[in-house]
């Protein structure tokens, strides 16, 4: 790589609007609002990265602190690299989120122009990391449940994740009709985004537990460990640093799934990951499909890679699980192609 070579960016708002509304344990959602970082070199390779924003208000807190932080560093290849070291974000989710998107965008342009993937300049030790479908929403009835699992199934998907958050005996039907098509167990994990209580999650473990791949995020963390000693329970994607992922394992915790824009990085993500797998935990990641796989096959063994279809309109590639339900590492960079013609119909340059 050229030494001290400026580089040109671009920096955009985008309004990406579900073909239907998604009914979540939080509450109903029509779009996700990312912010994308593009890098360019004088030879015309492009890197870029993005952070999500669920609202109008939050993308445009991540647009004005990755505005900042682009205005404060230079914008030469090493700087860019070590931005996660350099930035001390206070605390804040809105920067940590945007030195998330600056992060990866350097990577993979990092990537592309030694014409390698991401995963192996971050030390490479798998080529295809296992993957689960995450969808099956609360506005599907049982029936719709039953058709989209066997959609994932026919598409390749091994695993999938459904969504929980109804009364215990419901939420247990409903997994029985996803187990309908996935009968075999540790195949369907069920996310409750902390909205249960510690009761109805207990009763819906003593209902359904048996066999699930994990009960995710069933209670608030500051009661999760009334329910970690029953195992099957996975935890962490909004935690915002490695001292909240070892609270969770303290709490007897052991599988722990990271969000690479909730900790501020791919690097962060990996020092993070690292650590907590010394320590016998299980570590998967949250969303971010395509950036995931180079993450965790970074690593000698994880949770599978959540591939869930928010931001796929931004990528030219869609994520397709071989003959055994896993995703390869592609590069060069992190492997996707950006669609430009989704930032200029669908997007507001800021810069």
């Amino acid at each position: 790589m050229q030494a001290g070579e400026i580089l040109d960016y671009e920096l955009w708002q985008l309004s990406l609007p579900f073909p239907q509304p998604i009914t979540t344990p939080t509450g109903p959602f029509t779009e996700v609002c990312p912010v994308v970082v593009v890098f360019a070199d004088r030879a015309g390779r492009e890197g870029w990265g993005y952070a999500l924003g669920f609202d109008a208000g939050g993308q445009q807190r991540i647009a004005t602190a990755a505005a900042r932080l682009l205005a404060e560093h230079r914008l030469d290849i090493e700087t860019l690299l070590r931005i996660e070291r350099e930035t001390d974000d206070d605390g804040d989710p809105d920067t940590r989120k945007a030195v998330a998107a600056i992060s990866l965008a350097a990577w993979d342009l990092a990537g592309r122009r030694l014409g390698r993937p991401c995963a192996d300049l971050w030390g490479a030790q798998r080529s295809r990391v296992p993957a689960y479908a995450s969808a099956l929403f609360l506005d599907a009835s049982e029936a719709e449940l039953e058709r989209e699992a066997r959609l994932y199934r026919q598409g390749g998907y091994t695993m999938v994740k459904m969504r929980g958050g109804r009364a215990p005996e419901e939420d247990a039907a409903r997994v029985a009709a996803v187990r309908r098509v996935y009968p075999e167990t540790t195949r369907v994990a069920i996310d409750f985004v902390c909205r249960s209580e510690v009761a109805d999650a207990d009763r819906f473990a003593r209902l359904a537990g048996a066999g699930l791949l994990w009960i995710e995020d069933p209670v608030a963390y500051a009661s999760i460990g009334q329910l970690a000693e029953r195992g099957g329970v996975a935890a962490g994607e909004s935690c915002h640093d490695l001292q909240a992922l070892l609270a969770l394992r303290a709490a007897g915790v052991r599988r722990l799934i990271l969000d690479v824009e909730y900790l501020g990085g791919p690097l962060r993500f990996l020092e993070a990951a690292r650590s907590l797998m010394a320590l016998g935990c299980e570590v998967g990641s949250h969303m971010y499909a395509p950036e995931s796989v180079h993450l965790l096959g970074a690593l000698p063994d994880s949770m599978p890679v959540e591939v869930i279809g928010w931001c796929g309109p931004l990528a030219k590639e869609v994520p397709v699980p071989d003959a055994q339900g896993c995703l390869r590492v592609q590069g060069p960079g992190l492997g996707r192609t950006l669609r430009r013609e989704v930032l200029v119909r669908q997007g507001r340059r800021l810069a």
